[in-house]
């Protein structure tokens, strides 16, 4: 069981909005954001095309919507995963055995200490572009994060008064945990999930940047604010505009999420 004032978290509400904003996002295109358009090829913005087209003549504020999707989408769901997955993890740890502790350790420290974007770089280019894949590959990246810190903040709180009341009055350990150290640890998690969520965009847009992730003709944003780049000097929307996007969409998830785990 969580703590019901999570729920009234201010922080937590702009989470949720965002998050869905970005899959209900494509389907207020104002064009096809694929639809070639020979006859208004790097268009500048203008009341028909608000923030102008690209090399292919295509509606660039319908490609950033479209691309909401691709890019902010699959960083929630990854991050999501790996909230679960790591805090699980870490919350094992930090009241298992000490070998378990010990091990989990190690194992959190190891992944930890690679760069993000390099282990996800790696598991893509060893599995292949994908949705499911880059989900799997960022999921991997952040699972040790969130690990680590649930089990440094479960450590913690294990030795308060309360949780010290609740064994002594035999409460089960899957109890003190739904009922004590759960509500408690709810909003360290809560903050640290937004963000690992502007990590993630960043860490999508640059795989997609790097071509690794999704096709050439997707509207993901680092695909975008590549083939923009070619004609940065006459059309700078083509870049632009995404690159704000994506600049946008990491301020939005990680502005006050520190101040969330003290609410």
């Amino acid at each position: 069981m969580t703590n019901p004032s999570v729920w009234r978290n201010p922080y937590l509400i702009r989470l949720m909005v965002l998050g869905i904003g970005c899959f209900i996002a494509p389907w207020f295109s104002p064009m096809d954001p694929l639809a070639i358009n020979d006859t208004a090829m790097l268009a500048a913005p203008s009341w028909h095309h608000w923030l102008g087209t690209d090399h292919f003549g295509r509606d660039i504020l319908s490609r950033i919507l479209a691309g909401s999707r691709q890019t902010v989408g699959l960083a929630f769901v990854a991050v999501f995963i790996a909230a679960v997955l790591g805090s699980l993890l870490g919350i094992a740890a930090a009241l298992g055995t000490r070998w378990g502790d010990l091990l989990l350790g190690r194992l959190f420290d190891g992944l930890y200490c690679f760069p993000d974007i390099l282990v996800a770089l790696a598991i893509v280019a060893v599995l292949g572009p994908g949705d499911t894949n880059i989900v799997f590959a960022l999921a991997v990246v952040y699972v040790p994060i969130f690990g680590r810190v649930t089990r440094a903040r479960v450590l913690t709180i294990r030795s308060s008064d309360f949780v010290t009341a609740a064994r002594a009055t035999g409460s089960p350990k899957l109890r003190i945990v739904f009922r004590h150290i759960i509500p408690v640890l709810s909003h360290t998690i809560l903050a640290q999930f937004g963000l690992c969520v502007g990590f993630a965009i960043l860490a999508q847009a640059a795989l997609s940047y790097l071509g690794v992730a999704g096709q050439p003709d997707q509207p993901a944003w680092g695909i975008m604010v590549k083939d923009g780049v070619d004609w940065l000097e006459h059309a700078w929307w083509a870049s632009v505009f995404p690159g704000l996007a994506i600049t946008l969409a990491v301020l939005l998830v990680q502005w006050d999420s520190e101040l969330s785990k003290d609410r």
